[in-house]
């Protein structure tokens, strides 16, 4: 797991699939994340604090098999409003 904060974010189709291409400050690889990852992606902006769980390839390119944005509290549903 890495936890940084997001340089750059940009999206790119990928087979007819979106995808996520992240730098993180300090790391000197890219993070290529899936949609299907995380409903927060198309939300992540530079400076949000991210964590991140990648298998290690020794690659420029890691895939993410894991992402959350912890600066984005949008997780699971929605409190019911009290009458």
């Amino acid at each position: 797991d890495v936890e940084g904060k997001v340089e750059r974010i940009s999206s790119a189709i990928q087979d007819g699939a979106t995808v996520y291409y992240i730098l993180l400050e300090g790391q000197q690889r890219i993070f290529l994340a899936s949609l299907n990852l995380s409903a927060k992606l198309p939300l992540v902006q530079p400076g949000d604090q991210v964590k991140v769980t990648y298998l290690d390839t020794g690659q420029s390119v890691e895939t993410l098999t894991a992402f959350d944005d912890l600066s984005i509290h949008a997780n699971g549903p929605a409190p019911s409003p009290t009458p």
